[in-house]
């Protein structure tokens, strides 16, 4: 292919959910000049494809729920406005708990859910857990919380919609584009070259994902955010539990698990054993374990099988205090828009819209996203999370 020289107002390297969520509000207020640069042959082949497709509400710090109430509200708007259906199936989260302490801790969580705006998480019996989720073994729970807004996204479908939107505004996407490096003159980056030729624009903005250190490196930037790999194993049999269950997860050790396709989809947060961060490769210890605990607490699953082939193994991009990074880098023109730390996807609706008024005014107004700054870290200032939701 030949090389060439272009110009933008904006770049965006990285075309994912995240990215194409950016091109379309930076568009929809009028700055169209904007070129998103990503370096896989289609759209959505990171991370955004391997998300599972899960949204909640139900965080322990001020700012995530915010976001995912803001991203709540877009995505109920999402078909009218965008023209595509989101996904959005709020069938709720469904957090067990095994023991007094975490259960403690949960209902004052709870109590600080409701005063930053979120009032429609409840305390579940024993007796309620069973009435909603009828499949589990309930021998070791001793109650549970359970949000009936939070559910269901297709990932996939919110890209697809804000980058058709994004192009029908003027917004231009190139493909098998790699960045490889930038000019900085002055605290500002002035080009960056890609695999395609160099490029020029006024701003640039680091949307690249699991990738994003490795971009702002080449801009002489050490960006805090490190890939890691999440695994899904995918049951043979369909139809093995009900697809409108709520997504359901042990607090003690994260096990959790949902429908999507028919299919039951487990999931377990565990420490890879492979030294290199970006594989993401299944591992066959790691099917072998998760589908042992899954038919233990789920009685139905007793005679099941795992679909090694299509199970799969995806990458977070994960920041020091698990929230995102959000706002203007050490140089004048480069933001970040990275960290999210899976939950990229649920909150990319609020996350777009939120730096596009930073870029565009200066500051955002929708929300104060000062928690998310990327000095926050220099500063001693990460925000506090207490790691239970």
């Amino acid at each position: 292919m030949k090389l060439t020289t272009q110009t933008a107002e904006i770049i965006i390297i990285g075309g994912g959910i995240m990215g194409a969520s950016l091109a379309y509000h930076l568009a929809k207020r009028g700055c169209t000049d904007v070129l998103v640069l990503e370096k896989s042959e289609s759209l959505g082949t990171g991370s955004t494809g391997k998300a599972t497709g899960g949204f909640r509400t139900q965080f322990s710090t001020e700012i995530n729920i915010q976001l995912s109430l803001l991203s709540l509200e877009k995505l109920k708007i999402f078909h009218s406005e965008i023209g595509i259906d989101s996904g959005y199936s709020p069938q709720g989260y469904l957090f067990l708990i095994e023991d007094e302490e975490t259960l403690n801790k949960i209902r004052a969580v709870r109590q600080f859910q409701i005063q930053c705006g979120l009032n429609d998480v409840v305390e579940l019996s024993v007796s309620e857990i069973h009435k909603l989720q009828p499949f589990i073994d309930l021998n070791n729970i001793i109650g549970g919380v359970f949000c009936g807004s939070d559910g269901f996204i297709n990932p996939m479908n919110i890209l697809q919609g804000y980058t058709n939107k994004a192009k029908e505004l003027g917004v231009r996407f190139l493909q098998k584009c790699d960045c490889q490096s930038f000019e900085v003159l002055n605290n500002k980056i002035v080009t960056v070259s890609t695999s395609l030729g160099v490029f020029f624009a006024e701003t640039f903005v680091n949307a690249s994902g699991p990738w994003a250190a490795e971009i702002s490196k080449k801009a002489g930037l050490d960006l805090q955010v490190a890939p890691l790999k999440r695994q899904v194993a995918v049951l043979q049999e369909i139809d093995l539990l009900p697809s409108t269950l709520p997504m359901t997860i042990f607090l003690s050790d994260g096990f959790h698990f949902r429908v999507r396709n028919r299919q039951l989809l487990l999931l377990r947060s565990t420490i890879p054993e492979t030294s290199n961060p970006f594989d993401i490769t299944v591992e066959s210890n790691w099917l072998k374990t998760t589908h042992e605990i899954a038919k233990k607490r789920i009685p139905n699953l007793k005679h099941s099988t795992i679909d090694i082939m299509a199970s799969w193994a995806g990458l977070y991009e994960m920041s020091p205090d698990n929230h995102a990074i959000v706002g203007k880098s050490k140089l004048e023109n480069f933001y970040y828009i990275n960290g999210s730390s899976g939950h990229g996807a649920m909150h990319s609706p609020a996350l777009g819209q939120l730096l596009s008024e930073e870029i565009l005014d200066g500051k955002a107004s929708t929300i104060n996203i000062h928690p998310l700054r990327p000095s926050r870290f220099d500063e001693g200032e990460p925000n506090t999370d207490l790691h239970l939701l």
